[in-house]
Formats: C-alpha cells, sequence, structure tokens
C-alpha cells in the first residue's frame, strides 16, 4: 500500500518485489531522519539502500558492513533525529529481546528544505489524554535527592565514523516496553522539539516513546486505543 501522508492509503496493493525490487517478505525499513532521509530495506542479513525512491547502486550489502558489525535477527528499527548535543542515530530491536544502537557519523549541522506537511490524522496527531491524580496530603520527612546526568555526546562531540552500541535489553533500555516488540515507527511532528513522535507497536497494543528520558507511556493502557482500530482502521 502506499501512504505519502497527504491522502488515504492506496486501496490495490502492490507486491514488494514489484515495487521496490527487493525479495519479499521484508524483516524491517527505516528511513532517517535527516535532510537526505534516504530509505534503507532490512532482510536476514543484507540491506538495500533508496534515495527518493531509486535503489542505490551496489546494493544489496551486508549489514555488517554498513553498520559496524552488526548481526542477528533484526525485527524493527527506530530512526532517532539528531537534536541538540544528541546526534542521529537508529536503534535495531532483534528477534531475541536485545537492541543495538547505532550512531551516525556526525557531520556539520545544516538546514533541511521545507518538507510537504503530513495532513493525514494519524494517532500521533490526536490530543493525547491527561490524567491528573489527587493524592492524600501527607506530613512526611523532606528527602533530598541528587541527580547526576551522564551526557554521552558532549558539547561539541563530533563522531568521524559511525558507532555500534553493545546490545542491551530493549524493555530494560525503555522502562515501560514489554519483551516483544513487532515494529517501531517515527513520525513527522513539527509540534515536538526534534520534529518526530516515536511508537512502538506489540500485538494489538502501542506505546509513545520518550526518546531522551528512555521511557515508554502505555497509549492503549491509558486511552483504550488499539494498532488495528486506530492505525488500521481494522473493525
Amino acid at each position: 500500500w502506499l501512504l505519502n501522508g497527504r491522502s488515504p492509503p492506496t486501496t490495490n496493493p502492490r507486491r514488494i518485489s514489484e515495487g521496490w525490487g527487493i525479495p519479499s517478505p521484508i524483516d524491517a525499513v527505516f528511513s532517517r531522519c535527516n535532510c537526505d532521509g534516504k530509505t534503507f530495506f532490512i532482510k536476514g542479513p543484507l540491506y538495500w539502500r533508496f534515495t527518493n525512491g531509486v535503489m542505490d547502486k551496489g546494493y544489496p550489502k551486508p549489514l555488517a558492513n554498513g553498520f559496524a558489525g552488526l548481526r542477528g535477527k533484526i525485527v524493527a528499527t527506530l530512526p532517532v533525529a539528531r537534536y541538540n548535543n544528541r546526534p542521529e542515530s537508529v536503534y535495531f530491536i532483534k528477534k531475541d529481546g536485545n537492541m543495538q544502537q547505532y550512531v551516525y557519523r556526525q557531520e556539520p549541522a545544516k538546514k533541511c528544505r521545507r518538507r510537504t506537511r503530513v495532513t493525514i490524522r494519524y494517532p500521533a496527531y490526536v490530543p493525547r489524554l491527561i490524567i491528573r491524580r489527587r493524592l492524600p496530603r501527607a506530613v512526611r520527612t523532606p528527602t533530598v535527592i541528587q541527580t547526576v546526568r551522564i551526557n554521552p555526546y558532549p558539547s561539541g562531540f563530533l563522531l568521524l565514523a559511525g558507532f555500534l552500541h553493545n546490545e542491551v535489553k530493549v524493555n530494560a533500555y525503555w522502562r515501560g516496553l514489554p519483551k516483544v516488540i513487532h515494529y517501531t515507527v517515527s513520525l513527522p511532528n513539527y509540534n515536538k522539539p526534534d520534529g518526530y513522535d516515536y511508537y512502538a507497536f506489540s500485538y494489538n497494543r502501542y506505546y509513545s516513546l520518550d526518546v531522551g528520558k528512555r521511557i515508554a507511556r502505555p497509549v492503549t493502557a491509558l486511552t483504550g486505543k488499539t494498532v488495528s482500530k486506530d492505525w488500521f482502521n481494522c473493525p
């Protein structure tokens, strides 16, 4: 199906092999959150790269060659935009519940051309439910908490080559995520500081990801919205 963000999805699907020239089924696909927005298709140990819908020359290539030794069965990918001192990166989520973050070679920031706005009302643009709780007042002894924040990417940091982090459990890295993740997506949202909303999907539930705080908010549990009904419009 074709979705362009400005009109409903096409009703007649095409085979992936016909539309993209890639053997199906694929394991994961993502587009970089930068000005170029190149798209990557992953199948097994190989990946294909596209620029403006056209396959780049010399592909497919091994994942290990393109992403600093990346291996394993990839089931989901989450590209993250560069923002302040945070570099652009992509998270590779694996079938065994582990995850690795690949940080791209960082280049001097440049201003992107103005992109066409997304007009389809994805769930990301629906006003969010705000839950307020009243807690009983109690007299407690004041507690002093000191927090030390460690910035892994200090000001002026410039990565000259791509870097692949060690494996971590996805539900340990993002608090609130389940062990099984089927898909993740980065949706443009011009109201957000970095320009994107980030979501993870597990069965018929989905979660809103706070990349900076590494927190997953259970949208389905808080609002009753489900993947089938609110994303795919299924009964």
